[in-house]
């Protein structure tokens, strides 16, 4: 899938706002970043398995996760080996829990529940939450999403309703047990993952049913797509009323104010969502044009390992009370050293080694998958088949010893005019193999031909009664 630069800047406005939280009391509402990342996580993964789904009818479960622990683990367990030191060396971040036991915790991605008994429980790993809540859903979506993929209507309720089910999980648990617990819950603090996988399975479905299959193969469809779906100028009213709510709910909320758990969190989910929304569709829009230069779209594609490595420093710096500028200065550059050095020698090198050992397209030998690679029953994202129009596109597609022959077809002159009623002697030719019958694919087409044997050369047309003979030069 192509990468959309503008969805990376708008990733590093993201991972700044939550870097900025951490150290900057002006900043406390930066922590709505990270529902940005769950938006565009959520966008992002589900749009991959939807494109799959198209191309193979299919989830390759052990390429998911395979790639997911490539992207994430390697980066991740060196987090956790540059750490320890600042937990049993002078420093001495500790947090609640014994260092022994928030390391097991952190390893195994089940942080959040430790934040959840006490925010105070994890010390220098305290940011590591959204990373296992993340990785509890990439664990299940994709189990949940080939479930449900026959029917995609049926999908978009369901995620509709696992949406309102997660805010009200957590409003009604805000209310009888008051803290900061649901901020952390799994339960009670995925909508973000889910408005943004919802908003993958409605982009592709409209864009199927608008007849845009070739575009919903991609994640920048084109703005043809988004007048579509409501037009660009008030899709980019909604993106940039989006962007300003969040940047005042970030100068207004704090993380225990009731009003973030009630409604702060999931309106900037919606709203994250109707920018990812108006960025894909309107990739030349002055949004996703500012969004793509070039000092946010590189601080975006490492903004993994800027909020990955940054808590530890962040509070070691904190702790040793230096002037401001001189703070924020060893801060951001331990950081920016650390997050380099595992891009260029951790984290690019894991992905292409996998890719090296597992590459992507490998033909898929499932039952049910004809020669050619396509769905024999096609769910709610149809199998994109090149120049071939929708509607003739069968439920399942026949295989090459089922196709009809051309014995049966009328046959034609060479010079192409009807056999019926010619003189004697018109020389007359097979119809030809590369002419496709109407309601078969084209495959079928190409696979006769190859069956056919090499036609003799086409011998000349003699002059007959009511055709001019052909102009000779004279000897």
């Amino acid at each position: 899938m192509p990468r959309l630069k503008a969805l990376d800047g708008l990733r590093a406005l993201a991972v700044v706002a939550v870097l900025a939280s951490h150290t900057l009391n002006i900043a406390h509402g930066g922590f709505l970043g990270v529902d940005v990342f769950f938006v565009l996580s959520g966008y992002l993964i589900t749009s991959l398995m939807i494109r799959e789904h198209e191309t193979t009818g299919r989830i390759d479960f052990a390429g998911f996760y395979r790639r997911r622990v490539a992207r994430l683990m390697p980066a991740y367990l060196f987090m956790l080996v540059i750490t320890i030191p600042f937990i049993v060396g002078p420093a001495h971040l500790v947090g609640r829990l014994p260092w022994p036991a928030a390391v097991a915790s952190t390893a195994v991605y089940a942080a959040n529940w430790a934040q959840a008994a006490d925010v105070d429980n994890l010390g220098p790993f305290l940011h590591t939450w959204s990373l296992s809540v993340e990785e509890q859903f990439y664990l299940l979506w994709p189990i949940a999403f080939m479930l449900l993929s026959r029917r995609a209507h049926r999908m978009v309720r369901r995620l509709g309703v696992a949406v309102v089910a997660v805010v009200l999980a957590r409003m009604v648990g805000f209310a009888v047990h008051p803290g900061i617990w649901p901020y952390f819950a799994t339960v009670t603090h995925s909508d973000g993952l889910l408005v943004g996988a919802l908003l993958a399975v409605l982009l592709a479905w409209r864009t199927n049913r608008s007849g845009g299959r070739r575009a919903s193969r991609r994640a920048d469809v084109t703005p043809t797509l988004a007048g579509r779906m409501g037009g660009e100028r008030p899709a980019a009213f909604l993106a940039w009323g989006g962007g300003a709510l969040i940047a005042l709910a970030m100068l207004a909320l704090n993380i225990p104010d009731p009003g973030t758990m009630y409604a702060g969190l999931t309106l900037s989910a919606v709203a994250s969502a109707l920018m990812v929304r108006h960025l894909v569709l309107s990739p030349d829009g002055v949004m996703a044009r500012a969004l793509s230069l070039a000092p946010l779209v590189a601080v975006g594609r490492v903004s993994y390992g800027l909020y990955l490595y940054h808590m530890p420093f962040f509070l070691w710096m904190q702790r040793l009370h230096r002037g401001m500028a001189q703070t924020l200065l060893a801060e951001t550059g331990a950081t920016v050293v650390v997050t380099a050095f595992s891009w260029f020698t951790i984290e690019q090198p894991a992905q292409r080694w996998v890719a090296r050992r597992w590459p992507r397209g490998t033909p898929s030998r499932a039952a049910g998958l004809t020669p050619a690679g396509y769905p024999a029953a096609p769910g709610p994202f149809p199998p994109v088949v090149p120049r071939f129009p929708a509607r003739q596109v069968p439920a399942a597609v026949p295989t090459y010893a089922a196709q009809p022959t051309y014995a049966a077809q009328p046959a034609y002159p060479a010079h192409g005019r009807p056999a019926a009623g010619l003189p004697a002697g018109v020389p007359v030719q097979a119809p030809s193999p590369y002419a496709t019958p109407p309601g078969y694919p084209v495959a079928a087409a190409y696979a006769a031909t190859l069956a056919a044997p090499p036609a003799a050369p086409e011998p000349e047309i003699p002059p007959y009664p009511g055709y001019p003979a052909p102009l000779t030069r004279p000897a």
